[in-house]
């Protein structure tokens, strides 16, 4: 076990516990510097090793190098003066910036949270700010997710028709759109209370989508080695229920579709 301490003030915020995630933070920056784009070579990195490293030597294990990296950005996006008290770290941690915690918190006022409850449903909690965070990625994610469909259709239309060429070229865009980064940050805009609703809305749609697309895939699969043996009722009775399933899809896109000069004019190239 380490002996030698560098860094007693270190050590002594991470005797205070899950409390003293701000303090750790606002520490690293004192040692190591603001974060940058690229730490790798500015010698902010080796400071934060130290520091971990005779935290974790004086049985501290949760010290690591990737959590003090985040407790070091976290303290640097939000300012001693950009803190929300009665909002938890982790939810500062998933906003990622005081503009967009303040938008969320003021959309919860109006939902009648209490930012600063601690029961069952109150508060500002690190759920409720990452489906905001979700919604606003969801038009680049929902995007991406159309044009992969577009393309491998387009691509399967190309293989019927014998144009191989073709339809590796929109193989290939599907397999790039499937592919594709993370969500630009760049590109988040802070909503404004009114909107944050919406946004949610949107987060648990796209999510409630996958799950849909997911399930049925594990249907499929989980019910195809029995085809052959299933009695007639269940075949009727499963086939009336997915018919009502793909009804109800079916209802739910035309219902998207209202009211749009061009429904799928949101489907263009994604930079």
């Amino acid at each position: 076990m380490t002996t030698e301490i560098k860094h007693p003030r270190a050590l002594a915020i991470a005797q205070k516990g899950e409390s003293a995630k701000w303090d750790m933070g606002d520490y690293l920056l004192e040692v190591a510097g603001k974060p940058k784009g690229d730490t790798t070579n500015d010698g902010s990195m080796k400071a934060i090793k130290e520091v971990s490293d005779e935290l974790i030597g004086h049985g501290f294990p949760d010290y690591s190098i990737p959590f003090m990296s985040q407790l070091r950005y976290v303290s640097h996006a939000f300012g001693a003066s950009d803190r929300v008290r009665g909002v938890s770290w982790t939810a500062h941690q998933v906003a990622g910036s005081p503009e967009l915690l303040q938008a969320t918190i003021a959309a919860a006022k109006e939902q009648g949270r209490d930012v600063g409850g601690r029961r069952a449903g109150e508060g500002i909690s690190k759920r409720f700010v990452r489906q905001v965070i979700d919604g606003l990625d969801a038009d680049q994610k929902v995007k991406r997710k159309g044009l992969s469909i577009r393309a491998q259709k387009a691509a399967d239309r190309a293989e019927a028709k014998g144009d191989k060429a073709a339809a590796e070229r929109h193989k290939e865009r599907a397999r790039k759109l499937k592919g594709a980064p993370k969500p630009d940050k760049s590109k988040r805009k802070v909503p404004s209370p009114a909107e944050v609703p919406m946004v949610v809305a949107k987060a648990k749609f796209a999510a409630d989508s996958t799950d849909v697309r997911m399930t049925i895939k594990r249907m499929d699969k989980e019910i195809s080695p029995f085809i052959d043996d299933l009695t007639k009722a269940f075949v009727v009775g499963s086939v009336e229920e997915l018919l009502e399933i793909a009804d109800l899809c079916r209802k739910l896109a035309a219902k998207l579709n209202r009211n749009q000069s061009n429904p799928r004019a949101h489907l263009h190239a994604v930079a």
